[in-house]
């Protein structure tokens, strides 16, 4: 377990949760791949998937993949296949080859995300409708659909990888989150969270941070019950916790522009709930990753003057220099945590972590947006 922990106290278990198991550690059977989705801006029934060689930044030929729009994508842990929901099936990629294999068919349930369990076994597929479909991935089969109600698929899953997380509508505009038990695919009793403005999962799946105005709440995912709030000076709208587990990393709405929102990154400790002093960053903060070893935190702001990425650090609490990238970023971080790649208009451009350095402009194949960027393992 984390220490994000240690702010229930004596909180009693219940519920049909099993202890959390260590985190996994797959074998990586294929090097690292950064993998980008376009979706061409003339009517098209293909998506265009961009691979790119993290070693040399070169890209290979564009993969074309049949698919409706949504066809959001997810690399196995063994770096060996990537799974791409597409429509009415799941098609798996070889990484290494980068070739589509047989497509794995859903049916009418149809599959637009998909959120592979850290061990590599199950990936969940939803659709459009009120169904998830389990893929088991040793033998790329479908299982038995389970009803869920739910509009984002799966949300997260717990690092040992026994159970996933599904925000579900409750009353009153309320979300619940729902455990997965992913051996048997069997819901549990779903913990009611209210209504929210930004949440994020502890790594080892035991407390859920449900951010509202002024305030953080802990909330344990087995009992539901919540925790002492942590006081905060807005509404957060982008929530994050590092790898370790030690950091809750929170983006508080500070102001306006005429279209951008401003805002102050905070750093909370989980395990003692001390808030840090106000970061500033650049206007509308929309995503967050970090470096595998849980020091550094990258935004990436889309709007305004500052539309780019910006690094803060998590053990001095101070924000470096702005890599100016433009307009629609999205960032990913590769395994060795060396390599930011941010995406834009034009293409995908690496940016060199120890320098906060911006590489050559990786072009884009064709016109279009992009949808997703992806690194495997």
């Amino acid at each position: 377990m984390t220490a994000s922990a240690a702010v229930f106290g004596s909180a009693r278990s219940g519920g049909n949760h099993e202890v959390p198991g260590p985190a996994v550690h797959v074998k990586v059977e294929a090097p690292p791949r950064v993998y980008v989705d376009y979706v061409p801006e003339q009517k098209h029934p293909r998506n265009i998937y961009l691979p790119i060689n993290p070693a040399t930044n070169r890209a290979g030929q564009p993969i074309h993949v049949p698919c409706a729009i949504n066809c959001l994508f997810e690399a196995a842990p063994n770096g060996k296949t990537l799974y791409i929901a597409a429509g009415d099936s799941v098609i798996p990629l070889d990484t290494r080859t980068d070739k589509p294999g047989t497509p794995i068919r859903v049916g009418a349930d149809g599959a637009e995300s998909i959120k592979i369990d850290p061990n590599g076994k199950v990936a969940y597929v939803t659709g459009n409708s009120r169904m998830i479909t389990p893929i088991y991935l040793t033998t790329n089969t479908a299982g038995k659909p389970f009803r869920l109600v739910t509009e984002s698929g799966v949300f997260a899953f717990s690092a040992d990888g026994k159970t996933a997380f599904v925000l579900t509508p409750g009353r009153n505009l309320a979300e619940n989150l729902v455990p997965i038990n992913t051996v048997t695919n069997t819901p549990g009793p779903p913990v009611s969270l209210g209504r929210f403005d930004g949440i994020a999962l502890s790594p080892d799946g035991t407390t859920a941070y449900v951010g509202t105005k002024n305030k953080i709440t802990p909330v344990s995912t087995s009992t539901g019950r919540p925790g002492t709030s942590i006081a905060v000076p807005g509404s957060p709208f982008e929530m994050a916790i590092t790898p370790d587990g030690k950091t809750l990393v929170v983006a508080i709405e500070h102001g306006h522009t005429k279209a951008t929102i401003t805002a102050k990154v905070f750093l909370i400790s989980t395990g003692t709930g001390k808030v840090s002093q106000p970061i500033p960053i650049p206007p509308a903060a929309e995503e967050v990753v970090f470096t595998p070893d849980s020091k550094i935190a990258y935004f990436a702001s889309s709007e305004g003057p500052g539309r780019g990425t910006t690094p803060v650090s998590i053990t001095t609490g101070t924000a470096g220099k702005t890599v100016h990238i433009g307009a629609d970023a999205q960032i990913a971080m590769t395994p060795d945590g060396r390599t930011l790649y941010a995406t834009n208009t034009q293409g995908v451009i690496p940016v060199d972590v120890a320098t906060d350095t911006a590489g050559p402009l990786i072009p884009s194949p064709v016109r279009g947006i992009i949808q997703e960027i992806v690194i495997s393992p």
